[in-house]
């Protein structure tokens, strides 16, 4: 079952990411706020169900009936949303499948959706090596003066 569960995880995850490209799309193409207000509900909602069988470690082993129905509203929920936006973009001229960027590894993923890794790598480097002194100094102080526990007998 935690098998199958996974699956459909994966399932429910693929539509998610399908749906957000979309919804890109569809604020490129000039979709206005009022025509995605409800697409971007349902994307939220299906995201939330997604986010809530991940996070339940062991849920799937506990509650395997669960969160197959949780995801299967996920699923339901992201699928209405691209349903929505496939008449959004049509209304807007688009009548064709969205060209989704090659996602297949973490670096093409990142680049996709348009993270620098480089410049956010320099910057925790120069985080680390500025601000994380000044905050554990602050900590220390703080620690000094903390009153030490009692001695459990």
């Amino acid at each position: 079952r935690q098998d199958k569960v996974y699956k459909e995880k994966i399932a429910l995850e693929d539509m998610l990411v399908k749906a957000h490209f979309e919804a890109k799309f569809a604020w490129d193409k000039g979709a206005t706020e009022k025509m995605m207000e409800p697409v971007m509900k349902l994307i939220r909602q299906a995201q939330w169900r997604w986010d809530f069988v991940a996070a339940s470690h062991g849920a799937s082993f506990h509650a395997p009936l669960e969160c197959m129905r949780i995801i299967a509203d996920g699923m339901n929920k992201a699928s209405n949303a691209r349903l929505e936006l496939s008449r959004i973009l049509a209304d807007l001229g688009h009548n064709k499948p969205v060209e989704l960027p090659d996602i297949s590894t973490k670096e093409k993923a990142q680049a996709a959706i348009g993270l620098d890794m480089n410049k956010l790598k320099s910057e925790k480097k120069a985080w680390k090596e500025t601000k994380l002194p000044e905050w554990l100094k602050k900590a220390e102080e703080r620690q000094k003066q903390m009153p030490l526990p009692a001695k459990i007998m």
